[in-house]
């Protein structure tokens, strides 16, 4: 019986006999080749006794192989069905490893059914090369999708993946805001992202809150801008009207600033015009520049009113800007025909007589006789008159001395020809211009011209 056991023992081996009856060396004990192993041992361990419980042993019949067979019986396999040991091994064999034949195919696993002894460790071994991965994959319990319900390892990441970024191809594009949703893992994460992006102008409008205006309540940065500016441009239904001055308020975002650029436009000139403090006026007390000019005209020519008539002389105060430059003229006019007789005298000295050496023409004549006088009027009678020595020159203007008779007629022709200018130029009175303060046409222009401009 012990021996029996022991051949049981060894012939249950997974390499056949740990491969010492592996005569062709292909790794495998083939039932032929446990065979001869069963002649070799039966031959080197010869029974003592028969086991009459298990043994059926006849005298015509050699059946002592049945006592050192593999046991069979968890196979259903009973050594005393079968009359030679071949037939038995192969019964065994079929009944040990049939399985073989009909079990899952796993070569693609490099999984061969011929290494192990029975179906279980090959399913387990199976099992294990097959579903693995189920122990180390990504857990996908928050997103209810089971490794056990999927056969491949391919077939659980897509449908993980499919979880969790499916919602890649429905969300929102970032493109605009260079926001890309492969970057984050989950929606959650995407939208905040996109959402810090496209409203990250927020940020800048914390003044908003002044006007009533909370920018969480704004998808884009123009729809508040607008509601701030329409905030900020309420004063325009009431404001003062500026199109007098060509201002409007459509063009300012502040009523300060609206207002600035009406009184820059109202009293714009009060910059560029004339000082009058020497005269006790100030632009500032003033409204229009022409009130301005005019009362500084007023205050700066008033003299002209009470001053001393030089029209005999040929003089106007019109002509001047201060008393001391018309009183001076005059004293000069004075003083020049005061002292012109001399010069209708040039050759008195061949009478002796010189007539620096008198005050007045009438004492000089009192020296001389008559027909001395008579003669010196004939002889310089068609001597020029003294006023064209000093007269105003007025070759720049085309106006010659000589084709006058008189020095009023002069003044006359000379003052037309500077002036005449004045009386068809262009009205400048609403800019605050009189072409009477400009001795030059181009002169008016050019400021004519500025004032438009500043205007």
């Amino acid at each position: 019986m012990r021996k029996r056991i022991e051949g049981n023992r060894m012939a249950k081996k997974n390499s056949g006999w740990g491969g010492f009856f592996d005569f062709n060396f292909d790794g495998y004990v083939s039932a032929w080749e446990q065979f001869l192993a069963y002649q070799i041992f039966r031959e080197c361990m010869k029974p003592d006794e028969p086991d009459d419980e298990y043994c059926s042993l006849s005298d015509e019949t050699d059946y002592t192989w049945r006592c050192t067979c593999e046991d069979g019986s968890q196979y259903g396999v009973n050594p005393n069905d079968y009359e030679t040991e071949e037939e038995y091994a192969a019964a065994l064999n079929e009944a040990k490893y049939g399985w073989r034949k009909t079990c899952e195919d796993g070569w693609e696993y490099n999984i061969d059914p011929e290494d192990y002894e029975t179906e279980e460790e090959y399913k387990e071994a199976l099992n294990e090369e097959k579903y693995g991965w189920r122990e180390t994959c990504e857990d996908g319990w928050k997103y209810n999708i089971d490794p056990e319900d999927y056969e491949t390892e391919e077939e659980y990441e897509e449908a993980l993946n499919e979880e969790k970024y499916g919602w890649g191809e429905t969300r929102e594009d970032g493109w605009e805001y260079d926001i890309d949703p492969e970057d984050y893992e989950t929606e959650e994460e995407y939208k905040e992202a996109l959402d810090s992006e496209r409203y990250a102008w927020r940020a800048g409008y914390a003044h908003a809150a002044e006007f009533g205006l909370n920018p969480e309540n704004f998808e884009n940065e123009d729809e508040l801008r607008n509601a701030i500016l329409d905030k900020l441009c309420e004063w325009r239904k009431t404001c003062i009207d500026g199109s007098a001055y060509g201002i409007s308020p459509e063009d300012y975002v502040t009523e300060e600033a609206y207002i600035a650029a009406i009184e820059r436009e109202k009293y714009g000139w009060r910059d560029c015009a004339d000082d009058g403090s020497a005269y006790g006026i100030s632009p500032e007390d003033y409204e229009t520049e022409g009130e301005y000019v005019s009362a500084l005209k007023n205050k700066k020519y008033a003299w002209r009113k009470n001053c001393t008539d030089g029209s005999k002389y040929g003089i106007e105060p019109e002509d001047y800007n201060t008393e001391d430059e018309y009183n001076e003229a005059i004293k000069h006019e004075i003083d020049f025909l005061k002292n012109a007789w001399r010069s209708a005298y040039p050759q008195a000295t061949e009478y002796g007589l010189d007539p620096n050496d008198f005050e007045t023409e009438s004492e000089f004549l009192d020296v001389i006789s008559v027909a001395e006088q008579e003669e010196i009027k004939r002889r310089f009678s068609k001597l020029p008159p003294a006023w064209r020595a000093s007269c105003a020159d007025g070759k720049p203007y085309g106006v010659n001395p000589e084709y006058y008779e008189t020095e009023e007629e002069y003044n006359a022709a000379l003052q037309k020809a500077k002036y005449g200018w004045r009386e068809n130029c262009e009205d400048g009175f609403e800019y605050g211009l009189s072409p009477e303060n400009y001795e030059t046409e181009e002169e008016y222009i050019t400021a004519l011209k500025e004032r438009k401009f500043l205007w």
